[in-house]
């Protein structure tokens, strides 16, 4: 709550200006964070695959 109540504080102590590159910023990070799971995601599933298709093509 506390945390909560800092961020508005300083949020609304930014410029109007500055707010939107704040929004970019927050957003390309944000974006980064869940192509970075993706890719783990993608990479695990991938790998999964390969394991089946391996076994089965090898029998």
């Amino acid at each position: 709550m506390i945390a909560t109540q800092a961020f508005i504080k300083t949020i609304k102590s930014i410029p109007t200006n500055n707010i939107l590159g704040l929004a970019r910023t927050i957003e390309n990070q944000a974006k980064a964070r869940i192509g970075k799971k993706l890719n783990a995601d993608i990479k695990k599933i991938s790998n999964s695959l390969f394991k089946k298709f391996k076994y089965l093509f090898s029998s």
